[in-house]
């Protein structure tokens, strides 16, 4: 019987890993709420990458553009990341919705570490551009909200 237990628990385990869920639940053990511009990007296309998805860099972080294309076959989102330390307005909205018709994409969002203001979430529900802030970020990172 004890064999028989253990067993059921390493099968649970490798199917854990294999689904990616511990991978993903180790990255929201990191601190990233409190990532710069260049180590929160690095951190989004990580959890992009865990989630499928193939990254390009195609710009600096913090920048005026889209800084990532992530490409989650067959759909391409125009990612605007800003770590810590930025205001995220409707402008901010705005420049993510240029990215995405500049590199031809089928959608866009902007990921932050911290939250929206109640006019740029809005914004970005009307323009259909993914607004992933503090609060829906974990739901992200663990496959719940797409892009």
């Amino acid at each position: 019987e004890t064999k028989t237990r253990l067993q059921k628990l390493v099968d649970e385990r490798r199917d854990q890993i294999a689904s990616g869920k511990l991978q993903k639940a180790a990255l929201l053990q990191r601190h990233w709420k409190k990532m710069g511009d260049a180590e929160w990007e690095d951190y989004v296309v990580e959890v992009c990458r865990t989630l499928g998805a193939k990254v390009d860099r195609i710009g600096r972080p913090g920048g005026e553009d889209a800084n990532l294309i992530a490409d989650f076959s067959p759909r391409r989102v125009a990612i605007l990341t800003q770590g810590e330390g930025h205001n995220v307005s409707s402008d901010t909205v705005r420049q993510a919705l240029a990215a995405k018709q500049r590199h031809q994409c089928d959608g866009c969002a902007v990921i932050i570490n911290r939250r929206f203001t109640g006019a740029a979430q809005h914004f970005a529900q009307l323009q259909k551009c993914g607004a992933i802030g503090a609060g829906e970020f974990p739901d992200f990172v663990m496959g719940k909200v797409a892009l």
